[in-house]
Parts: C-alpha cells; structure tokens; sequence
C-alpha cells in the first residue's frame, strides 16, 4: 500500500512525494504539497497527472481538485504552484 512507502522531500518547503512504481519505462508519484509552495517538475515525457486534493496552478492555470492533466512528450510544464490549502496529486509518467 501506499502508505507503507517512505516519503522523499521535494527541496526544503514541505513538498514531498512517494513513489509505488519507478522503472525506467514507467512511474507513479504521489505528491504533496503545502499551502503556497512552487515546485518544478522536470520530466518530458507523456505525462498524465490527477489533482486529487486542494489546489495547484500550474503555469498560471487553477487547477481545483478533480482536474486531469495530459502531457505530449517533448512539452515542459510548470512551475506547479500550491493554492491556499495546498495540494496532493498523482503524476503517472510513461518513457519510451
């Protein structure tokens, strides 16, 4: 279960992230983010991800809970700013 992977710090604000899958066809990351922190997510692969808590701006777009992303290899997108409550999302990411 998710639960029982350790927690990875994204740099030194409070975002972190645990990884179920990372193989280097495919990953999932479970990230977490609090209140008004920005992160860079720097792979550009095809990327899909899902805001399932709070909310995050990314590239100045509001993206509320419920919001699904897709992302054309080759696209860079970011940076991913937290909202006032903070956020949590998945990020599936698929390498050829």
């Amino acid at each position: 279960p998710l639960d029982s992977l350790a927690w990875e710090p994204i740099g030194d604000d409070g975002a972190r992230m645990r990884k179920p899958i990372d193989t280097p066809e495919f990953s999932s990351t479970w990230i977490e983010c609090p209140a008004d922190v920005t992160i860079e997510r720097t792979d550009t692969a095809f990327r899909l991800y899902w805001i399932d808590r709070g909310s995050v701006s990314i590239d100045g777009r509001h993206c509320p809970a419920g919001t699904h992303i897709e992302v054309p290899a080759g696209v860079t997108l970011g940076p991913f700013s937290a909202g006032p409550e903070g956020f949590a999302l998945l990020e599936l990411v698929d390498r050829p």
